[in-house]
């Protein structure tokens, strides 16, 4: 899952959980874009990247989460990165490789 704290009604904070669909996701590496609309991450075991869109989710459930799987198997994403036109990088550590996804047009890019 995905948790995040709600500072803005009171103290303390409330946390506010979004689920991961399936077991043993491995997500880390989160990243949040420019708009603060989406939020970027791994899911580690299941070689995917992830994305959850704050606009559509409803915590609790894994409503407005996608998970984007990579080609490789056993690829092991990691080191998400994003850049000034909305793609996340990311390497594969159990393959030595680095890829792209293109935000834009929904493409994953070797």
């Amino acid at each position: 899952k995905i948790s995040r704290l709600d500072f803005s009604e009171e103290f303390p904070p409330k946390v506010i959980n979004y689920q991961i669909p399936g077991k043993r996701t491995g997500v880390h590496d989160l990243v949040v874009d420019y708009d603060k609309q989406l939020v970027w991450f791994v899911a580690n075991h299941k070689d995917s990247i992830g994305k959850l869109d704050l606009t559509k989710g409803e915590p609790g459930t894994s409503k407005g989460i996608q998970l984007f799987t990579l080609p490789t198997k056993g690829a092991h994403p990691s080191n998400l990165v994003l850049d000034k036109e909305g793609n996340v990088w990311f390497t594969e550590m159990g393959m030595y490789f680095r890829g792209k996804y293109q935000n834009k047009i929904g493409t994953l890019v070797p």
